[in-house]
């Protein structure tokens, strides 16, 4: 069947090119099937929220906290790093919000930069995109870049958990 994608579509059917074929909404229903995501819903009602606090960061590189369990597979809607006190003079930091595989110890960044470097400044990385996260892979803070004052973290995850 010839795909009308890169044509200006005049509606879902002529997209589909069902209406060509003198075939109309009877068949649209084979073709498109609703559906209702749910999980938002369960998840909210079944959130565990678990902290670990990082080793002083000092330097570039990744700062690791929670592990998640052997057997188990985390739905995750919430991740954080938080710095409880604010900077000093002459701190920075440039940090995301990170997952590190643990067969590879590859750390790929969930999260946009977070530059911090004012005094006063007061450290709150978010993310909030749902991630399925598999046993073994541990939430972390990656550092790159830093300057001043070695400081510690706190990893937050809220989280659901299904069995394998």
């Amino acid at each position: 069947m010839p795909s009308n994608i890169n044509q200006q579509p005049l509606g879902l059917l002529s997209l589909l090119s069902i209406k060509a074929t003198g075939d109309t909404p009877k068949t649209l229903g084979s073709e498109l099937i609703p559906t209702l995501d749910l999980t938002n819903a369960y998840v909210a009602s079944q959130l565990v929220r678990f902290n670990s606090v990082t080793p002083a960061v000092n330097a570039p590189g990744v700062f690791g906290g929670i592990v998640v369990p052997p057997g188990e597979v985390w739905i995750v809607p919430q991740f954080a790093i938080v710095k409880n006190a604010v900077n000093g003079a002459g701190t920075s930091y440039r940090i995301r919000c990170g997952v590190i595989d643990a067969q590879t110890g590859v750390a790929y960044a969930v999260s946009a930069t977070s530059d911090t470097s004012g005094v006063g400044d007061a450290v709150y990385l978010g993310f909030g995109q749902s991630l399925i996260v598999p046993a073994g892979m541990q939430f972390a803070l990656l550092c790159e870049q830093f300057a001043g004052i070695a400081a510690q973290f706190a990893v937050c995850v809220w989280y659901t958990h299904l069995t394998q």
